[in-house]
């Protein structure tokens, strides 16, 4: 079997400097262009979507318990969902975007510590689902931080499992307002700069919502 030799070409004459030069400087305004976008894209990042305008509101998560992990807190389940405003707060030490997040959600539970019916309950997470060091990381950390409220754990991952049939979707750093009714009232999946206000905003509105069944009177809503 023979092999077919190629045919030879001539040889070409090199470049003159200035085509050699415009070459690189095409090349160099591509790669400097493809830098900026890049850029943009780190520096602006999109907005995210509405909290309250997740398609996951207005649902109610067939499970939900959370161990204390630091501090103090107590065993959250379902049944401690009713009768308070909740958020809820997935992340993890090893995440960018919850770092970020993080201090603004130190100030979101200090403005509303305090405020009846109100929970505020942060869900440290690993990144590989072995819990080993979880306990250590979120203390060192959360000591760093100065954090004055207790964090908690998903023993096997179970809440988070439940929040992903219930809503479809979940990243690191996801948050969840949830009512006093038991239904979800907004969803955050991710970060961007200025989303806490919009959290705020939301709470705020839940929390002096009347329940549901609060008694009528005159045709007005009356606190029991």
């Amino acid at each position: 079997m023979m092999t077919e030799q190629p045919e030879l070409e001539e040889p070409r004459r090199p470049l003159g400097p200035w085509v050699g030069g415009g070459v690189v400087l095409v090349a160099t305004g591509i790669l400097a262009a493809v830098i900026l976008f890049r850029g943009r894209t780190l520096i602006e990042p999109l907005p995210l979507p509405r909290g309250d305008e997740h398609p996951g509101v207005g649902r109610t998560l067939a499970s939900f318990e959370l161990e204390p992990l630091t501090g103090d807190g107590p065993l959250i389940t379902v049944q401690s969902l009713p009768d308070h405003v909740t958020f809820v707060n997935f992340w993890g030490t090893w995440c960018g975007p919850c770092i970020e997040e993080f201090p603004h959600l130190q100030e979101l539970e200090q403005h509303f510590r305090g405020q009846p019916g109100f929970q505020f309950v942060s869900v440290s997470c690993t990144n590989d689902g072995a819990d080993e060091g979880l306990a250590a990381d979120t203390a060192n950390f959360v000591r760093r931080m100065r954090v004055e409220f207790p964090t908690y754990h998903d023993a096997d991952r179970m809440t988070r499992k439940a929040i992903m049939q219930t809503v479809g979707d979940f990243a690191y750093p996801t948050s969840l307002l949830i009512g006093r009714d038991g239904k979800i009232k907004a969803v955050w999946v991710g970060y961007a700069p200025g989303v806490e206000k919009q959290m705020r905003e939301i709470i705020d509105r839940e929390l002096q919502a009347l329940p549901a069944d609060v008694p009528v009177s005159d045709g007005k809503q009356v606190r029991g």
